[in-house]
């Protein structure tokens, strides 16, 4: 989807660091900043941060309340500078208040909180690539085209209510489902799964 959108890619790489009690000599120090360098944990944003202006992210933290910049906001990058990343909002209630805002590095700290877990911190713009999103992260929000790719089913109760339910407009939504059965109108069936025992009265 990037390479689909005109203009110049701008790299941006964090700076990792482990937090690890341990004591580690310096190679030992720059083996384990390599490796951190490769993963893209949950709720953190990638070491390497490829942008261009006019490309879609989505924020992963608590930026302002007050404004509607919140995690899981959408917004198309206006300007790409060396320390400071201009956006707009595209959803949630950010659209309607500050159209501009900036978007600096930040202290994004991942833990694993199991017995000798990893732990580690970067230093990076915390936003991420979001031409698409899961289903989970769509919810609550209204998108006015939605493209909706079910090339593998859903697996929970309300997922597919969720997903049709994202466009303002039904008619602006459009589905990927291949090598589905069809019915008599070559119309593709995919599963919707319900819970009933959730939709019985208390």
């Amino acid at each position: 989807m990037m390479d689909n959108v005109p203009g110049q890619v701008r790299e941006y790489l964090s700076t990792d660091k482990p937090l690890d009690e341990r004591p580690l000599d310096i190679d030992e120090i720059e083996s384990e900043v390599a490796a951190l360098n490769q993963r893209t944990d949950s709720g953190m944003p990638p070491h390497c941060l490829r942008l261009k202006v006019g490309c879609v992210v989505v924020l992963l933290i608590n930026k302002s309340d007050r404004e509607g910049l919140i995690n899981g906001t959408r917004i198309v990058i206006e300007e790409l500078g060396e320390d400071k990343i201009t956006g707009r909002a595209i959803n949630g209630t950010a659209v309607g208040g500050q159209v501009r805002f900036f978007i600096e590095r930040t202290r994004n700290v991942y833990e694993d909180k199991a017995p000798g877990g990893l732990k580690y911190e970067r230093l990076q713009f915390p936003i991420k690539s979001a031409f698409a999103m899961t289903i989970l992260k769509g919810q609550g929000q209204t998108i006015r085209t939605v493209g909706i790719d079910l090339e593998r089913e859903v697996f929970s109760h309300g997922q597919l209510y969720t997903a049709f339910s994202r466009a303002s407009d039904g008619n602006n939504v459009r589905v990927y489902a291949p090598n589905r059965e069809t019915d008599a109108h070559g119309r593709a069936k995919v599963l919707n799964i319900v819970a009933t025992n959730m939709l019985q009265l208390q």
